[in-house]
């Protein structure tokens, strides 16, 4: 995918580990606190696939249901977490979008436990609680076993989960090249490098974006009969296949899994391609720029209109810009840049803009990945680029900056 390199052809890193930002809660939730902010099983997705139970110091949204915990339709987490003493994990689930806070936990003395029922395997992250380390877990109906420190969260040891185990095989072989990558990519930022010299290396860099990109279609094909592969399928492919690609892919899973909440979003994801794909015109678009003033994309007229969707907080973003800057500075009068943000961070936001010296119109909502642009255009990961004609006709969409300009 495309987060992690500047110019060339982007690599995945883990969006993973870097895409959704959000504020964390400062305090232990009790039961309460969480019933008001997101109600009883009302304000979930698929709220009939996932009973969350509570056990052991766990704080449940499920009221009046019994721990026993040993069913095996049920799964049950026993944890440690070596240096821990007494504090809270709060646990988050995907939703389409980010990770929405489902529940809390308990840990005394290292130990903690989480049990519930699932109709599919899911992905969880367990957060320390007031901060932003966490460890993501892909939970099944299974007896799963969980290993860490404070001093190296993240770095989990979980057993007991085969959906997780073939998840974590698919973040190793995409790491693996992405490292391959490092070296490149600082060879690339040099400056005494010549533009001979800055070609090989990006098509080096290139091959290996190309690399993840066909590993990933052949994972998919491969275990197409399991969850994990329609999640690596919503999440990492929808901004680089056209919508038939991607749809024909996503045909090829099995169909037990099409009632599945992951196979909810893909649907939602291919309709939003269809609707937004090359040649349609875009839809109309009204979102607040730096003033707070509501600016509408329909109000905006020239003979090219470039939707740069970016975030403060995104290093990918922030190594491209540069060559947005200079893209507007040769083209800015027949060419209008619509920078829309992902940022949460009003402050952090205006920083970048001044700092980069971006001189164009600014939108965001600051409601990060829940942005209601990435939302209408389906995008789902950053830099993206939509460039569109005086009509609003859409003429490109893309994670690549090079392609934008041999148009």
């Amino acid at each position: 995918m495309r987060l992690g390199l500047s110019q060339p052809h982007k690599l995945i890193k883990d969006r993973l580990y870097n895409q959704n930002r959000y504020s964390e809660t400062k305090k232990y939730i009790p039961k309460t606190a969480i019933v008001k902010m997101f109600g009883i099983l009302t304000k979930f997705r698929i709220n009939k696939n996932r009973m969350i139970l509570g056990c052991l110091g766990t704080v449940s949204l499920s009221l009046f249901l019994s721990c026993t915990g040993n069913e095996p339709d049920r799964f049950h987490i026993n944890g440690f977490i070596e240096g821990a003493t007494d504090r809270i994990l709060l646990v988050k689930e995907f939703d389409g979008e980010g990770y929405q806070l489902v529940d809390s936990v308990r840990v005394r003395n290292g130990e903690f436990s989480y049990s519930g029922k699932l109709q599919y395997p899911k992905l969880y992250r367990f957060y320390l609680a007031n901060s932003e380390e966490y460890f993501p877990v892909f939970v099944e109906n299974q007896k799963i076993y969980i290993n860490t420190t404070l001093r190296n969260f993240r770095k989990a040891n979980i057993r007991g989960s085969a959906s997780h185990r073939l998840y974590e095989s698919f973040v190793n072989h995409i790491d693996s090249i992405n490292q391959a990558a490092m070296p490149l990519l600082k060879a690339f930022k040099k400056n005494e490098l010549t533009d001979t010299e800055k070609e090989v290396i990006k098509k080096q860099l290139d091959s290996l974006a190309s690399q993840q990109i066909e590993y990933i279609k052949t994972f998919v094909r491969q275990h197409r009969q399991s969850v994990v592969s329609l999640y690596i399928l919503y999440k990492y492919l929808s901004n680089e296949l056209t919508v038939d690609e991607y749809e024909g892919l996503y045909r090829q899973m099995d169909t037990t899994l099409f009632i599945s909440p992951y196979a909810a979003f893909i649907d939602q994801q291919i309709e939003i391609m269809k609707h937004t794909r090359v040649g349609q015109k875009a839809y109309d678009l009204i979102l607040p720029d730096t003033t707070g003033t509501s600016i509408a994309l329909q109000s905006i007229h020239n003979s090219y209109i470039l939707l740069h969707f970016w975030a403060s907080w995104c290093d990918a973003c922030r190594n491209e810009i540069p060559d947005v800057v200079a893209l507007h500075q040769k083209h800015k009068a027949q060419l209008t840049i619509v920078g829309i943000s992902l940022d949460t961070s009003y402050k952090r936001w205006k920083e970048a803009i001044n700092q980069f010296r971006m001189s164009w119109i600014h939108l965001s909502d600051q409601k990060g990945w829940k942005n209601k642009g990435a939302a209408i255009f389906g995008v789902r990961a950053i830099p993206y680029y939509i460039l569109l004609d005086k009509n609003h006709t859409i003429l490109y969409k893309g994670s690549r900056l090079e392609d934008v300009k041999k148009l």
